[in-house]
């Protein structure tokens, strides 16, 4: 197991020495960093999509009688129409209350996860300064000097 241990961490080095060569060569402007917030809003999707996506299969699905299938045709008759259900009824129904919920509200979960990701980074914030001071000066407000020194006193 210690041996396993220590040749895998030697494997993740020299990979990552390889790595940092192949993004440092790309010239897309990948970071590192970017990196590996893009693999772990990938790996958080994966993880979070599947079980939720088979558990919205099965609850869909759940108890539900399959027509057979005659033709095109008949799939396809009135198939325009849309049905009105007064909320009292699906909502009396606990399994299909909790798809259309679970529906509305994971997006908005995907969402503050991309923003947890992506909106605190350096390079948001430096854009968000940008804005900032470009709306400051429609208004007047001109961006203070910065000081060269990192004392905060004028060189």
């Amino acid at each position: 197991l210690i041996n396993s241990t220590v040749l895998t961490l030697l494997g993740f080095f020299r990979h990552r020495i390889q790595f940092r060569e192949v993004v440092s060569k790309n010239g897309s402007g990948m970071t590192i960093s970017r990196y590996f917030r893009l693999m772990l809003l990938s790996i958080s999707e994966m993880v979070c999509t599947i079980p939720i996506g088979a558990y919205s299969i099965y609850i869909n699905t759940a108890g539900v009688n399959l027509a057979p299938w005659n033709s095109w045709q008949d799939t396809h008759h009135n198939f325009s129409h849309v049905e009105m259900v007064p909320a009292l009824f699906w909502r009396s129904n606990r399994s299909f209350l909790i798809s259309v919920v679970m529906g509305q509200w994971v997006y908005v979960f995907a969402a503050f996860l991309f923003f947890a990701l992506f909106g605190f980074a350096s390079e948001a914030q430096k854009n968000y300064g940008n804005v900032f001071w470009w709306c400051a000066g429609k208004c007047g407000v001109s961006r203070p000097a910065s000081s060269t020194s990192k004392s905060g006193l004028p060189s």
